[in-house]
This record gives structure tokens, sequence and C-alpha cells, in this order.
């Protein structure tokens, strides 16, 4: 079998015969190529740690150059570069034609002008010298590399998407790598990714970054949730259930305003643009199957009720409106979420009960004081104690 030692500068065409003929080929990584690739990649991290601006490795591409790409993102961003460069179409091209741009690829990538790690050049090796070959199709190109298309074809099999050939099966890529099987030192081959998680040789480990904790976060967090609330239109309170901030003045304050906003979302939303609607057709319907009688039927929303934050205060409040005429007697219980009708119509059977059985409530107002003592008629004046007014 002939050998290859690939150094990114001595490659000859001759050297890549025994490809054409079908024939298998050993390939090896030069020392000063090993050494050249290991520095292009220290210089390639040293910036991503450093958050260095760099075209194509912390940028976009083309128009989005200008663009900073987190971190968090970068693996993200090269597979999706490669991935969206594979538009090629048309039959595969001829294996001894794929193993040969393989072998080219591989002698680009040791000159160490492109960043890529040592491990990767060495995992390509392998590869290929265990007969895995990806379909490029012939037709295709992006731009004015007429080779970017082929050649993410063929990065996007080693990543397993696409498909390859193995023993000269197609298959996926994926089950491709998959049959592939160990490695030199035993371990089982998965498909390759940029930025993919490395086994680490004896003598290295793995050690993570543990920042020192800051003083400001819960401030920090209460104030991005005060934005959120505000933007939701919800005070800090009901959005968090956080009352440490608060009290009773600043979270009654709060609360009005937010009920206000929630009655005109009532009357000017919901109920024109939910409930009116749905109890026309209701009504258009049951007319229809002859359950109602033809004609025009009128219909009053009630809201549920708010919880009071002092209830003792609130229901003085609603009297001392009533009382001066500012609300009428209907409006102060449909703000409580009942039905004014339905209330007056059993306070009416409640005080005709009373009446009946000669009972004396100090709660009721017909027969007593706000005080409680008993209300002193003058002779012939209705609502007297006794039914006969005296």
């Amino acid at each position: 079998m002939d050998t290859l030692t690939l150094d990114g500068r001595s490659l000859r065409l001759e050297q890549l015969q025994p490809l054409l003929e079908g024939k298998p080929l050993e390939l090896t990584l030069g020392d000063e190529a090993r050494r050249l690739v290991e520095r292009a990649r220290s210089l390639v991290e040293k910036h991503v740690r450093a958050g260095d601006v760099v075209y194509g490795l912390t940028t976009g591409f083309g128009k989005l150059k200008d663009v900073a790409i987190d971190a968090a993102d970068l693996e993200r961003l090269q597979r999706n570069l490669i991935l969206s460069h594979c538009c090629g179409c048309g039959d595969p091209m001829p294996v001894a034609e794929v193993r040969i741009a393989q072998v080219l690829r591989l002698n680009g990538l040791s000159r160490g002008h492109s960043g890529v790690r040592v491990e990767l050049l060495e995992t390509l090796i392998r590869l290929f010298e265990k007969g895995f070959v990806p379909e490029v199709p012939q037709k295709g190109s992006v731009g004015a590399s007429g080779d970017l298309a082929p050649l993410a074809h063929m990065a996007a099999a080693y990543m397993g998407a696409g498909y390859a050939l193995l023993g000269g099966k197609r298959m996926s890529a994926a089950d491709a790598l998959g049959e592939v099987g160990e490695d030199e030192a035993g371990r089982r081959i998965e498909t390759f990714e940029p930025g993919m998680i490395e086994y680490l040789p004896a003598g290295k480990d793995v050690r993570f970054a543990a920042p020192a904790s800051s003083g400001g976060y819960p401030e920090y967090m209460r104030l991005q949730l005060h934005a959120i609330a505000s933007g939701l239109g919800l005070t800090y309170e009901l959005l968090t259930g956080d009352l440490s901030q608060v009290n009773y003045s600043s979270i009654r304050a709060g609360l009005i305003e937010f009920r206000r906003r929630m009655e005109a979302l009532q009357g000017q939303v919901l109920i024109p643009g939910l409930c009116n609607p749905v109890w026309r057709r209701f009504v258009e319907v049951t007319q229809a199957v002859d359950s109602l009688p033809a004609g025009n039927f009128g219909v009053e929303w009630t809201a549920p009720r708010f919880e009071a934050v002092d209830p003792l205060k609130d229901a003085k409040a609603d009297i001392m409106s009533v009382r001066a005429g500012f609300m009428t007697l209907k409006e102060a219980i449909a703000r409580n979420g009942y039905d004014p009708s339905d209330v007056l119509a059993e306070i009416a059977d409640t005080n005709a009960k009373l009446d009946e059985l000669g009972l004396v409530l100090d709660s009721d107002p017909r027969k007593a004081t706000q005080t409680g003592a008993a209300k002193i008629y003058q002779e012939g004046e209705e609502n007297g104690p006794n039914s006969d007014g005296s």
C-alpha cells in the first residue's frame, strides 16, 4: 500500500494515481504540518476566548459581517454555514474523484491556515482509510468559488448529514459513520460537528470557569420584572406575588389603576368584541328553532367582582356613593359581581318574609338607622313598624 505524507506543500499529481486506479492509500500528517495546524488553532481559540471580532469566526458572513455572534451560537453558526451551501444537484461524482477531493482537502487543511484542530485531521484521515466516501452531487456551485457546494456536501457527510458510501454501499452518512465503528483507541466514532466534544489524552482535564458571585442581583431582577410588569399592564406585585416592598396605600393605589384598566378592557374590548356577538348568535339560533319569540332581546353583562383590599372601607365608600347620588344601587350591586335584578328581588322577598314573621333586624334600613337604632315613624307614614302604619 502506498503511503502519502500530508504537509500542505509538497503534494504532486502522480501521488494521487493510486486513487484513480481504485487502490488503497495510507495517509499520514507531517510533523511540521502538525505544528502549523496547532499554532493556527491556538490563535483561533485565543480570539474566541477574548471575544474579538473576527470575520466568519465570531461574526456572520457577507452582509452580516458586522453582526457579532454570541459565543453560545458559534457552533450552530458553523453548522448552518455548511448546510446552507449544500445546494448541489445531479448524479453523484465518481468515487475516485471524491476520494481525491478528500485528500486535496486534507492537504489544504494541513497548511495550518484554517484554524482547525489536529484531532479533526486525524479523524478525517481515519475515515478516509476505512473507506468512508461522502456522496457529492456533480452539479452546483455558490458564488465565485465553484468548490463551495461540493465541499459543503463533503463536510456535511462528515457531520452525519446527507449520504455516503462505505464498502461500496450507499447509506445515510450517519449510518455510515456508525458502521465505521471504532477508532484506533477503541472509541466509537459518532458524527462530527464544529465544536464537538473531544476525548482527552492522559494527563489532561477539563476545568470550568467559576466566577465569583456578585451583589445586586436581587435588585437587578426586581428592576427587570418591573419592566416586564409595565409592558404587560400589570403591577409588579400581581406579576410576582412579591409584597415585600409595598404598604397598604401603595398596593391599593396600584390595584385601583389595574382595575381601571381591566374595566376598560371589559367594557371596550371583551363585551363588544366577544360577549355581544355570542349573545346575538344565541338569540338568532334559538329564534330559528322557535325556542324564543321574534323580537329584540337586550342583555346586561356583569363582570366578576374584584376582591376588596379593605372590605370595610370599600363597603362604606359604596354606601356613601349611593347616598350621595354618585352611583345607583344597581351599579353598586353590579360592581360586586351580582345581577342587580336578582339581588333586589331577593331583598324584596326577604323583607316580605321578615314582615310576615314580625321580625325586625338592625340590618333592615326600613326599620333601623345606620347605627342600629329603631326608626320612629309618625302616624300615617308608610313602612312603619307595623303593616297598618301604627
